[in-house]
C-alpha cells in the first residue's frame, strides 16, 4: 500500500495533473475531493469503516510522509486520533 501511495502521489500511476485534481476539494469547504479528504493532518488521505473493519490512507508529499493503517478490531472513533498520535511522533 505504501508502495502504491507514493506511485500515486508521484505521477507514475496518473499525471500529476489527475493527481492534483483528485486532492482539490470539491465540496464547498468541507474539505473533500474526489475520495480524498484535503487537508486532512496537513496533507491529504481518507478514513473508512465497512462493518467492523477500519482503514486510513495519509499523503503529505511536503514532509515525504506517507501512512496506511488497517485493522479489524479498533473503532472508526480511534482511528484518527491514532494516526494524529503517529504523525505527532514523526513530526517531533
Amino acid at each position: 500500500m505504501g508502495k502504491w501511495l507514493k506511485a500515486l502521489s508521484q505521477g507514475k500511476v496518473i499525471s500529476e495533473e489527475s493527481y492534483k485534481a483528485m486532492i482539490e476539494d470539491y465540496s464547498s469547504g468541507e474539505g473533500y475531493g474526489y475520495g480524498i479528504r484535503s487537508p486532512f493532518f496537513g496533507g491529504v488521505g481518507h478514513p473508512g469503516q465497512i462493518g467492523t473493519y477500519v482503514s486510513m490512507d495519509y499523503v503529505n508529499t511536503d514532509e515525504d510522509v506517507i501512512m496506511f493503517f488497517s485493522s479489524s478490531n479498533l473503532g472508526v472513533g480511534s482511528l484518527t486520533p491514532f494516526a494524529s498520535s503517529i504523525l505527532n511522533e514523526i513530526r517531533s
